[in-house]
């Protein structure tokens, strides 16, 4: 049809004048279905109104009705529940012609069989690190051919910051299932709960986490992971200011009292045991959580050396700090307190009697950042 941009096109008989019917059927068999949007091209029209559309549902009862409302090619679109359409009875001078034909089956027509909502799966293999098998199956009439699913591991903070889920795309054939299985992030001891079918949500049922075992072994890293520094168990007293020593709390969380990854007052900016800056291996993995610290505090140090060398360079004579006062700067960099200019720092320059200069703790301009460093330090395991 050199009228239709999109031809080839389909037309009835006589051509470009005969009726046409659409019925929707299940692939490879003859059971009527019904759908939740269908649309298609008809035209081109010369004149307005001169041809009818008629919309049946399952029972073949008109649920719609439809004429072309303007000239060219006219987008349709029919009523959910279609079942099968007819465009007929034109009265136009050259006829005409249907393209571009979508439509998506009723979701009743389609549904999930397993998992169910609310099936719980603990992670159970492999020494508490990987789950059962997930059997994923589809039901109904609709369940034919292949069928595509996208099931989403998801979590985020109480204030929604977008934290990447882990997304799984896969096939299926009609009703036969295809299974899986979940490792952990490397958390404690967790499970997965079908929050609404087919979407996953990680939750912890271990005991509480922090254990006498646990909290040896949680001093134990961090006092690796800063083993050069002045005061090497330094870390220890963050983790024990930021979060007493925890990286998960009971609480309720997508409407499941479990324990979940402690979140920073502001709805989880930060998070876990050293209220790291939040992402998804912060939320759930200590190691990764503990690592990021050690990264984060050996940045704030480097931070406080460029004020310090500021401070001094502003008042000539001023010492230079020393490594354990540097650190207490470093720690008011990294907590809730932290602010910028020179006056704002654990320690400030001040004037002596005999005109030079000298470092005071910086009451009076933070007192909170001073405070929050002095019992961090006060926490020192």
């Amino acid at each position: 049809d050199g009228a239709n941009p999109t031809s080839p096109v389909l037309s009835g008989t006589p051509r470009f004048f005969g009726p046409i019917t659409a019925t929707l059927f299940n692939p490879g068999e003859d059971e009527p279905v019904s759908a939740s949007a269908l649309s298609f091209d008809a035209g081109y029209f010369d004149q307005v109104g001169s041809t009818q559309i008629t919309y049946l549902d399952i029972n073949n009862r008109q649920i719609g009705s439809a004429q072309n409302g303007g000239t060219g090619i006219v987008r349709f679109t029919a009523p959910e529940g279609t079942h099968s359409f007819t465009i007929s009875g034109t009265t136009d001078d050259v006829g005409f012609a249907i393209d571009n034909l979508s439509y998506t089956l009723d979701a009743a027509d389609l549904s999930i069989a397993s998992p169910a909502e609310g099936d719980q799966f603990s992670l159970n293999q492999q020494n508490h690190t990987r789950s059962s098998d997930l059997s994923f199956s589809a039901e109904g009439s609709g369940a034919q051919g292949e069928l595509s699913w996208t099931i989403s591991l998801e979590y985020d903070t109480d204030r929604p910051r977008g934290l990447e889920g882990l997304e799984t795309a896969f096939t299926t054939k009609g009703t036969d299932p295809k299974s899986f299985y979940y490792d952990s992030r490397g958390a404690a001891r967790k499970s997965l709960w079908v929050r609404r079918t087919p979407r996953l949500v990680p939750w912890n049922t271990s005991m509480p986490w922090v254990t006498r075992s646990r909290r040896a072994r949680i001093t134990a890293r961090l006092t690796r992971l800063y083993a050069n520094g002045p005061t090497p168990n330094l870390l220890t007293g963050i983790a024990d200011k930021e979060s007493t020593y925890r990286q998960f709390s009971s609480r309720t969380k997508y409407e499941v009292q479990a324990l979940w990854p402690v979140e920073s007052y502001d709805g989880g900016s930060h998070i876990g045991l050293m209220q790291t800056p939040t992402s998804v291996s912060h939320a759930w993995n200590w190691l990764s959580n503990t690592q990021g610290a050690a990264d984060l505090f050996a940045e704030k140090t480097r931070i406080a050396l460029v004020l310090e060398r500021r401070i001094i360079n502003s008042h000539p004579g001023l010492r230079a700090l020393t490594i354990a006062e540097r650190e207490n700067m470093a720690l008011v960099l990294y907590g809730p307190y932290a602010a910028a200019g020179l006056q704002n720092q654990y320690y400030r320059a001040v004037q002596n009697p005999d005109g030079s200069y000298g470092w005071v703790v910086n009451t009076a301009n933070n007192p909170a950042g001073v405070a929050y460093a002095n019992d961090v330090r006060s926490r020192v395991r």
